[in-house]
C-alpha cells in the first residue's frame, strides 16, 4: 500500500508501508498521511517496528479459542476431515 509521505525538506513522495516504517525508525519523515489525516511525526502517536511496549488502553478484545466442531455442515453436507 502506497502511503504519502513529506521530507523535512517539504518534498512530499509515496512510499510503500514497510518503507514508511524504516523512515520513521530514521526520523527522515516529518509528516505522512493516515486515513486522509496528516500525521506529525514530533506531535502525534506513531508505532515504530522497535516498539514492544504499550501504555494506552487495550482496545483489542480477548480471544477464546474454540475447538473444531466435527462434522463439519458445508452446503448440507457434513465432513468428517479427520476420520
Amino acid at each position: 500500500m502506497l502511503i504519502r509521505v513529506k521530507y523535512p525538506n517539504g518534498r512530499f513522495d509515496m512510499v510503500q508501508d514497510y518503507y514508511l516504517e524504516a523512515l520513521l525508525a530514521a526520523r527522515r519523515v516529518c509528516r505522512f498521511q493516515r486515513d486522509g489525516i496528516w500525521v506529525e511525526v514530533n506531535r502525534d502517536p506513531v508505532r515504530c517496528a522497535g516498539e514492544r511496549t504499550y501504555s494506552g488502553p487495550e482496545r483489542r478484545g480477548r480471544v477464546i479459542p474454540r475447538p473444531l466442531e466435527l462434522p463439519v455442515r458445508v452446503g448440507g453436507r457434513s465432513y468428517r476431515p479427520f476420520a
